[in-house]
C-alpha cells in the first residue's frame, strides 16, 4: 500500500516538475529610475505593481550588482529599456542623463508570447537601438532621444548599463519602412506637408491613440521607430494609463492604444480601429 502511494506521489512530483520546467522561470530585476514615478507615460510601457522606484533604495537601478531587493520571478523574458531623459536640462558625466526601466517583459507590455527564438537572439539576448527614438516630454511636446531595448533569458540578465548601438544592438537597414509622422488632437493626421518619403526610414511604423477620461478629447500620434517594445511584428495593445497629452496639458488618465507594424511602407496610415482590424484579421480568419 505504502509503496503504491509513494509511487503515485513520485509520479505526481515528476509531472509537476515537467510542467514547471516547460515554463521557464527567469529571475529578473524589476526597478526603475525614481523620477519616472511622476512621468511613467514617457516610457511607453504599462504600469507595474512590481516595479520598485530606486528613490526608495540605496542602490540605483542604473548600477546593479546582485541586488536581490529588486529581483522577481518572471515567466516571460527579462527586459530593460534605457533611454536619454527627454526632460533633462543638464547633462551627466558622459554628456547624457539616462533613465532605466527593468522588469518582466509580459508585465510591462501585456505580451505573453514575445518571439525569443528568432535569429536575432544571440546567446539568450536580443537588442534594438534607436538613435532618434520619439517620445514625449512632460510638457506634451515631442523629443527625439537615444534608446536601447533589450530582452534576455536567464537569471539576473537584465542589468545592462548605458545606451549602445554596437554589437547585437547594431541596426540593419534592410527592412526599413517609410512611415507617416504627425501628432494631432481630435483627428487623424492628414498633414501632406510631411511627406513620408522625405523622412528617415526605420524598422517599424507606430500609432498611438489616447482617449482622455471624462472628455471627448483624443490624441493621435503617428511615428516611426527602430525599437519594438512588444517584440511582435504587427501588434496593438490597449491599457489604461496616465498619459501626457499633446499640447502641454497636465497628465491625465486615458485609455491608450499603442500599435506597431512593419509589413509595408506607411502601414500606420489607417484609423486606429481599422489598424487593429487589419492586424488581427488573419487570426480571425484562422479562428473562423
Amino acid at each position: 500500500m505504502f509503496p503504491s502511494l509513494l509511487s503515485t506521489a513520485f509520479a505526481a512530483t515528476v509531472t509537476l516538475l515537467v510542467v514547471v520546467e516547460g515554463q521557464q522561470i527567469n529571475r529578473c530585476y524589476s526597478c526603475a529610475t525614481g523620477s519616472l514615478n511622476r512621468r511613467w507615460a514617457i516610457t511607453q510601457l504599462r504600469s507595474s505593481k512590481n516595479i520598485v522606484f530606486d528613490t526608495t533604495q540605496q542602490k540605483k537601478c542604473s548600477s546593479l550588482n546582485e541586488e536581490d531587493v529588486y529581483l522577481v520571478n518572471c515567466t516571460s523574458p527579462c527586459m530593460d529599456l534605457v533611454f536619454e531623459d527627454p526632460d533633462a536640462t543638464t547633462q551627466g558625466d558622459n554628456g547624457e542623463t539616462l533613465l532605466y526601466v527593468r522588469g518582466c517583459h509580459s508585465e510591462l507590455t501585456g505580451v505573453s508570447n514575445a518571439n525569443v527564438q528568432s535569429p536575432d537572439y544571440q546567446d539568450g539576448q536580443f537588442c534594438e537601438y534607436d538613435d532618434s527614438w520619439n517620445t514625449f516630454k512632460c510638457d506634451g511636446s515631442m523629443a527625439t532621444i537615444k534608446a536601447n531595448f533589450r530582452l534576455c533569458t536567464g537569471n539576473k540578465c537584465n542589468n545592462h548599463k548605458g545606451v549602445d548601438g554596437t554589437g547585437i544592438c547594431a541596426h540593419a537597414t534592410v527592412n526599413d519602412r517609410q512611415c507617416f509622422e504627425c501628432e494631432k488632437v481630435n483627428g487623424e493626421c492628414r498633414n501632406k506637408n510631411r511627406d513620408p518619403a522625405t523622412r528617415k526610414a526605420k524598422r517599424y511604423c507606430t500609432k498611438t491613440h489616447a482617449k482622455i477620461d471624462g472628455t471627448h478629447t483624443y490624441y493621435v500620434t503617428q511615428s516611426n521607430s527602430d525599437i519594438n517594445l512588444f517584440r511582435i511584428p504587427n501588434y496593438c495593445s490597449t491599457a489604461r494609463q496616465t498619459t501626457t497629452p499633446i499640447g502641454g496639458l497636465a497628465s491625465a488618465h486615458a485609455q491608450v492604444t499603442q500599435c506597431v507594424c512593419s509589413d509595408q511602407d506607411r502601414c500606420n496610415s489607417a484609423g486606429i480601429s481599422s489598424f487593429i482590424f487589419v492586424l488581427f484579421a488573419p487570426m480571425l480568419s484562422l479562428i473562423i
